[in-house]
């Protein structure tokens, strides 16, 4: 098992950038800026001064356009012969907002359209050795939200705010991107996790769960459960770790969904303390 991630510097374009061309000409002289992932389309556009900043007086006015149009994404990475012996290739976006059509290698490996949950893409058929070319391409989701309440057969009834965006409650996204009577219209795009690429034969982590109970004013049991995705049947070595205490052990995987488990017993462990008062240890697992 190999993981990849792909986070880090994309280059970020207007889909038309004539489109956009009465707003920014910018784009019309330049063919991308960069833009940081995890991260998001306005933040890279102030950076470069393409844009105000939306929180400062009316500048909010100024900026709408940006998520009423469509924007793309890109970036390389490299893959040597080595790491595509692998069967599977799963690729991972969490927390992606929202509507967002991803490609490799100029072929389509998934769709998402849900800023809440998290998404995951088998795309070891689209790889190949030497560079790889992934794209993100995001649908204004006002655009999306209009073109859903077109198809209704009822009128959906939304909240209008000088500054609202309508029928968002129809986009799986957070909804004061849209404009509140608090907040800015801004209508976000981007992914605001880490992106990875798991190259393997065996499985995938589906999810990993804790429990604690106090044991002393300075010791814990932990319980900790794993959810593990597995391709095939096999026995693995795992081990778990946490201040201190570890597990290891061998286990024995079924094709399917397997839950994992192990038991932890921390001592001398350090609290919290507020902000300004003491510091804050952590425990990674």
């Amino acid at each position: 098992m190999h993981t990849i991630s792909l986070s880090g510097i994309w280059r970020l374009a207007p889909r038309d950038s004539h489109e956009i061309a009465p707003y920014t000409r910018f784009f019309l002289e330049h063919p991308s800026v960069p833009c940081p992932l995890p991260g998001d389309v306005h933040t890279a556009l102030i950076a470069q001064e393409i844009i105000p900043d939306p929180y400062y007086g009316t500048n909010e006015n100024n900026i709408l356009w940006v998520g009423r149009n469509d924007w793309i994404m890109e970036r390389q990475f490299q893959l040597n012969e080595e790491a595509l012996q692998a069967k599977h290739a799963i690729l991972t976006f969490t927390m992606a907002d929202t509507v967002i059509t991803v490609n490799i290698n100029g072929k389509k490996a998934g769709m998402m359209d849900n800023q809440f949950r998290r998404y995951r893409f088998d795309v070891r058929s689209l790889l190949h050795e030497g560079q790889n070319t992934i794209s993100l391409s995001f649908k204004s989701s006002e655009k999306e939200a209009l073109e859903r309440a077109s198809r209704l057969k009822y009128p959906i009834p939304f909240s209008e705010y000088p500054n609202g965006s309508p029928h968002r409650n129809l986009i799986r996204k957070a909804q004061f991107s849209g404009g509140w009577d608090w907040g800015p219209c801004i209508l976000s795009m981007g992914i605001y996790e880490d992106i990875t690429l798991c190259l393997t034969d065996q499985f995938v982590v589906e999810s990993v769960a804790t429990d604690m109970k106090e044991t002393s004013e300075t010791s814990f049991d932990v319980g900790i459960r794993v959810i593990v995705d597995a391709f095939s049947e096999g026995t693995y070595t795992m081990d778990a770790s946490l201040a201190g205490s570890s597990q290891c052990g061998t286990v024995d995987v079924h094709e399917g969904r397997n839950l994992i488990t192990f038991h932890l017993r921390c001592h001398d462990i350090q609290r919290w303390w507020p902000h300004g008062e003491g510091k804050q240890p952590l425990y990674p697992l």
